[in-house]
C-alpha cells in the first residue's frame, strides 16, 4: 500500500508539473511571429517537459498540400515525411478531428470492416512503429489540417495517458491559431520584400528608360505603361490580403502583428498611387486620355479624400480642416476617378511637404466657377520652384529632404486633368518656410 500511494503521488506531481508547463506554453505562443522560433519553441518544450525521445513539426503548403519539415529532433527526415506521403493519414485525421494513437491502433483496425480501410490502417501502423512514432497530433484551422506534431515515446517506456492526450490536443488548438498566423506574417512580410525588390528594381530599369528614350515620347509612354500594369496586380493583391488579414479573415491576430501589417499596407498605398500617377501619365502623352463627365456633390468627394489621408496627417501629427461652405454647393460636372484624383494628389502633396502644423481646405463659388483652396503650414516654395511646380517629374528643393519616395507626378497630373475640364491649377507661396496654397478651379457646366 506504501509504494501505490507512493507511485500515485509521483505520477500526480509529474503530471501537474508538465500540466503548468504546457498551460504555460499556451500563452507563451501568442508573443511570437517567426514561424522557426514558433516551431522551435513548441518542439523543445514538448521534448523536455515531457521527456520525449523525438518530435516533429509539419506544415502543409497551402497551395499544393505537401508537407514540409519545420521543426525535427529525433526522427529522420524522410521518415517523418513518410508517414503523410500518401495522404491517408491527412484524410483519417480530418474525418475522425482527433489525435491518432500507436497504442490505439490495433483496437482500431480490428474494428474496421472496410477492407482497403483496414489495409491502409495497417500499413500505417507499420509504418508508425517502423519511425516510432508514438502519438499523431493534428493542427486544425475550421476543421481543416494546416500540419501536425508528430510524437515519439516517453523516455520512461509509459504510454500517453488520457490527461496527455487532452492536454497536448488543447495545446495543439492553441499552437495552430499560433503557427497560422506565423504562416501568414512569413507569406506577406516575403511577399512585400520581394515586391520591394521589384519596385526598386523596376523605378531604377524607369529612370535609366527614361534618360535614353526622353526623345521618343511614344516610346517612353508605352514601356511605362506597360511596366505600370505589371506592378499593378501584385500590388492590389497584396491590398486584398492584407485587409483579410486585418479583418481576421485567416483568424484572430496576435496585437502586436497589427503595426507590421499596417505599415505595409501605407507603403503598398503609396505604391498603388505612384503606379495610378504614371499610367496617368503614360494616357496622358499617348494621347489616349478619356473624360467621361457625371454630376457629383464636390462636398461629399472632398469629405471621402480627407477620410483616405487622414491616417497619414494623423501619423505626422498634423491636422487637415475642412471648413465647408455656409450654403451648400450645387453639384459639378466632372470625370469623377480624375478630379479625385486632382484634389487626393494636392491635398497628399501639402502633407508630404508639411512637417508641422497642418492642412487647410476651403471652397466657395465664383463668378460661375468653383474654387477649392488647399493652403499649408509648410516647406514653402521658391519663386524659382513655381514656374515648374506643374510639370512632369518636377520636384522642389524640399522634396530630397521631407518625401524621397516622391517622383513628381502628381501635380503634373492634376495639372492635365483640369485642363482637360476647361479649369486650372496654380500654386502661390511667400517662399522658403513660409507654407503655401494650391488653387483648382472649375467652369460650373
Amino acid at each position: 500500500r506504501f509504494f501505490e500511494k507512493w507511485a500515485s503521488r509521483y505520477f500526480y506531481y509529474t503530471f501537474y508539473s508538465y500540466q503548468t508547463v504546457l498551460t504555460d506554453l499556451g500563452k507563451r505562443l501568442t508573443k511570437f511571429l517567426e514561424l522557426d522560433k514558433l516551431s522551435s519553441l513548441i518542439i523543445n518544450t514538448l521534448i523536455n517537459t515531457m521527456k520525449l525521445d523525438k518530435a516533429v513539426t509539419l506544415l502543409r503548403e497551402p497551395g499544393d498540400g505537401e508537407y514540409r519539415i519545420q521543426k525535427n529532433i529525433g526522427f529522420r527526415e524522410e521518415n517523418g515525411i513518410s508517414l503523410v506521403k500518401d495522404n491517408f493519414l491527412t484524410v483519417w485525421l480530418e474525418r475522425t478531428q482527433k489525435p491518432l494513437v500507436y497504442e490505439e491502433l490495433s483496437l482500431i483496425v480490428r474494428d474496421t470492416t472496410e477492407k482497403e480501410e483496414k489495409g491502409r490502417l495497417q500499413t500505417l501502423q507499420s509504418n508508425m512503429k517502423r519511425i516510432e512514432a508514438a502519438l499523431c497530433l493534428p493542427l486544425f484551422i475550421e476543421e481543416k489540417i494546416i500540419g501536425m506534431i508528430v510524437l515519439g515515446n516517453k523516455l520512461s517506456g509509459e504510454p500517453y495517458s488520457t490527461q496527455d492526450i487532452e492536454l497536448l490536443t488543447n495545446l495543439a488548438n492553441q499552437a495552430s491559431i499560433a503557427l497560422q498566423n506565423a504562416k501568414l506574417y512569413s507569406e506577406v512580410r516575403g511577399f512585400s520584400k520581394k515586391l520591394e525588390r521589384e519596385v526598386e528594381k523596376a523605378t531604377q530599369e524607369l529612370r535609366e528608360a527614361y534618360e535614353d528614350l526622353k526623345k521618343l515620347d511614344k516610346a517612353k509612354s508605352e514601356f511605362i505603361s506597360i511596366a505600370s500594369h505589371q506592378l499593378r496586380t501584385p500590388l492590389t493583391a497584396i491590398k486584398g490580403y492584407i485587409s483579410m488579414i486585418n479583418e481576421g479573415t485567416y483568424g484572430k491576430l496576435p496585437e502586436n502583428m497589427g503595426g507590421p501589417l499596417n505599415n505595409i499596407y501605407a507603403s503598398n498605398e503609396r505604391l498603388i498611387k505612384l503606379v495610378n500617377d504614371l499610367l496617368s501619365v503614360s494616357r496622358i502623352e499617348a494621347g489616349r486620355m478619356e473624360t467621361k463627365l457625371e454630376k457629383l456633390s464636390l462636398e461629399s468627394l472632398i469629405s471621402s479624400v480627407l477620410e483616405e489621408l487622414s491616417n497619414i496627417a494623423k501619423e505626422k501629427g498634423l491636422y487637415l480642416k475642412w471648413e465647408k461652405p455656409k450654403k451648400p454647393l450645387p453639384k459639378i460636372s466632372v470625370d469623377k476617378d480624375q478630379f479625385r484624383q486632382v484634389v487626393m494628389n494636392v491635398i497628399d502633396n501639402a502633407i508630404r511637404y508639411t512637417e508641422k502644423g497642418g492642412i487647410t481646405i476651403k471652397c466657395e463659388m465664383q463668378d460661375a466657377k468653383c474654387k477649392i483652396e488647399v493652403s499649408d503650414t509648410g516647406a514653402g516654395i521658391t519663386k524659382a520652384e513655381l514656374s515648374k511646380m506643374f510639370e512632369s517629374f518636377s520636384r522642389g528643393a524640399a522634396g530630397t529632404r521631407l518625401y524621397t519616395e516622391g517622383v513628381g507626378l502628381g501635380l503634373y497630373v492634376a495639372r492635365k486633368f483640369i485642363e482637360a475640364h476647361d479649369g486650372k491649377v496654380w500654386a502661390k507661396s511667400k517662399g522658403k518656410d513660409k507654407g503655401s496654397t494650391f488653387y483648382i478651379e472649375l467652369p460650373m457646366k
